[in-house]
């Protein structure tokens, strides 16, 4: 099988669990290894970290300011449904004279990062359910470095784990280790990228 939106290569794996060129038996298992990682990884931070290409996604404004939404590398269209009729007849430009939005974080393209909050600058956003519809190149150009060291790290976990069935392994210092969910390094490199939690009252 190919790794799907993988965060590491078949050979990235290979080399970080220091198989031999010609070690293949476990190559399918490792793949698909490489995308229960990766899957992961997304679960956790609440993005995805590859590029999806051109796409139409749906989003809500709880308090008329703030869009939070999916990692954005460009808009083309933002329109929105002003009266809460499933019409999205209303443009909202981010650029000129008639701004009314901007991305956010404001250096995201500068650090190599994608957008993820819509910030209204002129007016409010509608805050019906799904009122903003944006359409756009979304996801991650290039998947972060500290992303593809977790994918690593935590992917080597899980197949080590194949042959812990009850989640232990020996360890030459230690005697005997438990294999937690989450590797704790690898939690400390994907932390920063975990995507803010809105709790309204």
């Amino acid at each position: 099988m190919a790794i799907t939106n993988g965060y590491a290569t078949l050979a990235e794996m290979r080399t970080q669990l220091g198989l031999a060129s010609g070690d293949t038996a476990e190559d399918s298992y490792i793949e698909t290894m490489v995308e229960v990682t990766s899957r992961q990884i997304d679960r956790f931070t609440g993005q995805f970290f590859f590029s999806q290409g051109s796409k139409t996604r749906y989003y809500s404004s709880f308090d008329g300011v703030h869009v939070y939404t999916d990692p954005i590398q460009t808009i083309s269209a933002l329109t929105v449904d002003e009266n809460d009729n499933g019409t999205y007849d209303q443009t909202w430009a981010t650029t000129g004279s008639s701004e009314r939005y901007r991305l956010l974080p404001v250096n995201a393209v500068v650090d190599g990062e994608s957008y993820w909050q819509l910030l209204a600058v002129d007016g409010l956003w509608p805050t019906a359910d799904s009122a903003i519809k944006v359409a756009g190149n979304f996801g991650w150009a290039t998947v972060p470095r500290p992303i593809h060291e977790a994918c690593l790290l935590q992917c080597a976990r899980l197949v080590v784990r194949r042959s812990a069935p009850f989640g232990i392994v020996e360890g030459q210092d230690a005697g005997m280790m438990t294999l937690r969910k989450i590797d704790p390094d690898v939690q400390k490199l994907i932390e920063t990228y975990r995507a803010p939690t809105m709790v309204f009252a």
